[in-house]
């Protein structure tokens, strides 16, 4: 379904919005064209993660790396990097990937 608002045209995203949400700053368009939005933006984990190196040590994540839990189906871009004195970010699961 497209909807049309200001001059833009939009569609239902059936995929994961903060898949869709990394996909667009980093440019990512990877994935099949029904997994992608109007502007080919990639808005599934799983495609979004797919091909990028895993980062092993924490200590190695830089700012617009990503980051996926163990299950694929949640994702977030690094922002900002600092140490955790608790060691209580993302539970301790979930990999950083470049």
């Amino acid at each position: 379904m497209l909807l049309s608002e200001g001059g833009y045209t939009w569609a239902a995203i059936t995929g994961t919005g903060c898949a869709h949400w990394v996909a667009h700053p980093l440019g990512i368009s990877q994935g099949v064209a029904f997994n992608q939005c109007l502007e080919g933006r990639t808005i599934r984990v799983p495609d979004l993660v797919a091909g990028k190196a895993r980062i092993a040590k924490a200590k190695d994540v830089k700012v617009n790396d990503t980051w996926a839990n163990g299950g694929l189906n949640h994702c977030g871009l690094v922002a900002k990097v600092e140490t955790d004195k608790a060691g209580t970010y993302f539970h301790g699961q979930g990999d950083f990937h470049r």
